[in-house]
């Protein structure tokens, strides 16, 4: 690099980084990032979000936190007279709230994950197939920053229901930390609750980077101002550096496939899935999208893969088999990973069986935690490691035992 160069970015960031020493406080215990990681969209955000949604939740505040949602999306034609029921992962929705009335608010919860193909516009045909009206049900795509879906995503929904005032754009940055700052508010009365509110609201100003201290935003926002005065373009730099972050954050995630590849190969003489581990997809799936280590148990037969691939916030491992395109190989490979694997105990169209790996990293989280964490090479080393072993077991297991379910 330039050592002119070099100097000018470490004295852009002297003055930050001291102001940042001056005001920000480091991160205090959080037991929603202890005991998940901190964008786990359905075992964190989605569960605890339905439970404050749901008038009978352990809060036992009835329905008062779902009134207050309500409220702040200003949808006043739910009708909260009779029953109310919140649901979650009901036919792969994240939540699902509805009355008697037969009324239905859906809502898509998305942290760091990319949209899946049709995926809104099946969630809104499956709840019209249930002979629930358009005027009757509201859609919430919820995201960090309140971005728009994919026009994939949206699929065929009507143009007039996306342009009407039943379709929201929600974030965690702006009206979900308003929500639950009124429900803290609500539970002023009980601490236990009220606590738990603050430590997930905390949680959101992290991952939204809400929550800095007001006088470390304005040193900064006059240090840009002096900046671009000065002739320099700070605002340029900071883009610059943001793409260094996710280069780098996907340089690592590839270095730690290439661990997991290498000892699975090692171990079983597997071949590896041609798509699997390229820069460009760890950096989508720093970007939202997904990342995925994958092998051919048999090498003569590419129907189905067995591998570990990071999404939402999680990491998923076990075997991929379109049961669309292959119903009874799909079939096979579930009643013989269900046989041989007990721990594989979930299972979708795509996947016959899988599971969530322990929370030790969050893949796609581009915070200082996470980066150096995939620097560490004990770290590393362990985690590839105990995945790659547990793929290893899986292409055995297959190896040895699917034949018989065929």
């Amino acid at each position: 690099m330039d050592p002119l160069k070099s100097s000018s970015i470490a004295n852009f960031f002297r003055l930050p980084s001291l102001l940042r020493d001056r005001y920000q406080s480091p991160p205090g215990f959080n037991l929603f990032s202890v005991l998940r990681g901190s964008t786990d969209e359905v075992r964190l955000h989605s569960r605890f979000i339905a439970e404050l949604l749901d008038p009978k939740g352990s809060h036992n505040m009835g329905r008062r936190f779902l009134q207050h949602f309500l409220e702040t999306l200003k949808i006043d034609d739910f009708d909260m007279q009779g029953e109310c029921s919140v649901e979650k992962e009901w036919d792969n929705i994240d939540i699902l709230i509805r009355n008697q009335a037969n009324q239905a608010i859906i809502i898509e919860n998305k942290i760091h994950a990319g949209d899946q193909e049709e995926q809104l516009a099946r969630y809104y045909h499956t709840i019209k197939n249930a002979r629930v009206t358009d005027e009757s049900i509201h859609l919430i795509y919820l995201t960090l920053n309140g971005k728009e879906p994919t026009e994939q995503s949206l699929g065929n929904i009507p143009e007039s229901f996306l342009h009407s005032e039943h379709y929201h754009l929600l974030s965690y940055a702006d009206r979900m930390q308003k929500w639950l700052k009124t429900c803290q508010k609500e539970a002023v009365n009980h601490p236990a609750l009220r606590e738990n509110i603050g430590q997930y609201l905390e949680l959101i100003q992290q991952l939204t980077h809400t929550g800095q201290n007001e006088h470390y935003m304005n040193e900064l926002k006059q240090y840009l101002q002096q900046e671009i005065v000065a002739g320099n373009s700070p605002i340029a730099l900071i883009d610059d550096i943001q793409q260094a972050k996710v280069k780098f954050h996907a340089e690592l995630i590839s270095q730690l496939a290439r661990k997991i590849e290498d000892r699975v190969v090692d171990q079983t003489t597997a071949e590896i899935e041609s798509s699997t581990s390229s820069q460009e997809d760890a950096e989508s799936c720093i970007n939202g999208g997904t990342f995925g280590v994958w092998f051919y148990p048999d090498k003569d037969d590419t129907r189905y893969c067995v591998g570990v691939e990071a999404c939402g916030g999680s990491l998923y491992l076990g075997a991929y088999c379109l049961r669309d395109e292959h119903p009874a190989l799909h079939q096979a490979l579930a009643s013989c990973l269900s046989a041989q694997c007990s721990e594989l105990e979930r299972s979708t169209k795509y996947m016959p069986k899988w599971k969530y790996h322990r929370d030790l990293i969050v893949l796609q989280e581009s915070s200082d935690r996470v980066i150096r964490l995939l620097m560490d090479q004990e770290f590393t080393n362990q985690l590839s490691g105990d995945l790659a072993d547990e793929i290893g077991n899986y292409i055995q297991v297959l190896r040895q035992h699917l034949a018989q379910y065929l």
